[in-house]
């Protein structure tokens, strides 16, 4: 199985939309988390069902929330690139390495 690993960025953007979901409601907070790791889990195990973005990245919408999740895969990783609100800023995501 390939490894996983999340931008540090990609750690930033899902704890601060966690952060600001929760400040609404705690169910809301609880339910973006659980819809980000469902989507995550769908992504691991099919990654190539996605649909692609340039050469090298892929992106899934987190269910229910305005999400896209921007990754890339390689045969021995798999490489969470964004956490990105969709309706925000298109594209910023793209110079991380």
């Amino acid at each position: 199985m390939r490894r996983v690993e999340l931008h540090p960025e990609a750690i930033r953007e899902l704890e601060t939309s966690e952060r600001w979901y929760s400040a609404r409601s705690p169910r809301a907070g609880i339910s973006f988390v659980e819809a980000v790791a469902s989507r995550l889990d769908e992504i691991v195990h099919d990654p190539e069902r996605f649909a692609k973005v340039d050469e090298r990245h892929r992106a899934s919408g987190v269910s229910g929330f305005p999400f896209q999740i921007l990754f890339r895969t390689t045969a021995e990783e798999f490489t969470v690139t964004a956490v990105a609100n969709s309706k925000r800023r298109p594209g910023y995501w793209r110079k991380r390495s």
